[in-house]
Parts: structure tokens; C-alpha cells; sequence
């Protein structure tokens, strides 16, 4: 995202949760602010980003009215039809004060649910193997018995999470 408009007064730098825009103590007619994307980008870092050869969309998009007290964050909705808003507030989507037009946060993709359920399963099996490497050097008796604990409930996690879609 980048100024436009008052770029005096308007600015901005980054991509996906970012820091920072700053905006006037009072809102202006005719404010904009310039987004930048790319689309079917796979960067997850700005650099990686940089060296896409996707070309970049530019959108110059109003900042809504808003009032001293709405100042909180700027975020960027992308909507049908290849429209995009900005909404200022100081509440996030999932509060019911929030005044955007999609309401609640980004539901993630099966795709990168999968990749999250695979991660975790990963960490778990990991964590898995040390408790069982503990619980087999454990002298005490109730040691003993506080690892299979544990391990069982690992054992379960791994079983919630191979009911994956």
C-alpha cells in the first residue's frame, strides 16, 4: 500500500497485517489512499513479493469519513466484483461495531488448513517421540505414569487432527 491523495498527508508501507498508516487528526473530502497487489501472488515475505513477475495492480481507493475516535486501524477489503474499501475503525471485523461491509474475519482456505493441520501434526508427533523417550529413562513410578498422561493426551490431539477434511 502506498499514499496517494493528500500524500502529504497519507502513507503507508508493506503488505498483508503491516505498520503503519497514518492518517490526519481530521478526516479530508477527497483522501485516497493507493493499494498495491498482486494477484495470484504465493509470497509470504515482502522480498519474495518484490521478485514475482506478476505485474502490480493499483487501486486508488477514498478513505471513508471518519472521526478522531474511529482512529485505530486502516484495513483494506477486497469485494466482489474486483472492488475495493478501505474502512478506518478502531474495532476489529469480529466486533459488532464494526463498520465494514464484511463482517467476521477471512475464513483460511482448506488448502492452508491443511498445511496448518499438517504442521501441527508434525510438532505433536515430535513431541510425541520426547515424552516417550522421557517416560522410558523416568525411574519413579509416578513419573512414569504423568508421561503416559501426557502421551495419551498427544494421542488424542493426533487423532483429532487426522479427521481432517
Amino acid at each position: 500500500m502506498g499514499s496517494g491523495g493528500s500524500a502529504a498527508n497519507v502513507g503507508a508501507g508493506g503488505s498483508g497485517i503491516m505498520c503503519c498508516v497514518s492518517l490526519p487528526a481530521k478526516w479530508q473530502p477527497g483522501m485516497r489512499l493507493v493499494v498495491q497487489t498482486k494477484d495470484e501472488t504465493k509470497a509470504k515475505t515482502a522480498a519474495e513479493w518484490s521478485k514475482e513477475n506478476i505485474p502490480l495492480k493499483l487501486r486508488m481507493v477514498e478513505v471513508p469519513r471518519y472521526e478522531a475516535s474511529d482512529v485505530g486501524t486502516v484495513w483494506v477489503q477486497f469485494l466482489p466484483n474486483d472492488n475495493v474499501a478501505l474502512v478506518v475503525s478502531r474495532y476489529d471485523p469480529s466486533n459488532s461495531n464494526w463498520p465494514g461491509a464484511i463482517k467476521g474475519w477471512p475464513k483460511p482456505s482448506v488448502e492452508y488448513r491443511r498445511v496448518l493441520w499438517d504442521r501441527d501434526s508434525d510438532l505433536l508427533k515430535k513431541q510425541l517421540l520426547k515424552m516417550q523417550k522421557a517416560k522410558e529413562m523416568a525411574t519413579q513410578s509416578e513419573d512414569r505414569s504423568g508421561y503416559q498422561e501426557a502421551i495419551d493426551s498427544v494421542v488424542w490431539e493426533l487423532k483429532l487432527l487426522g479427521r481432517r477434511p
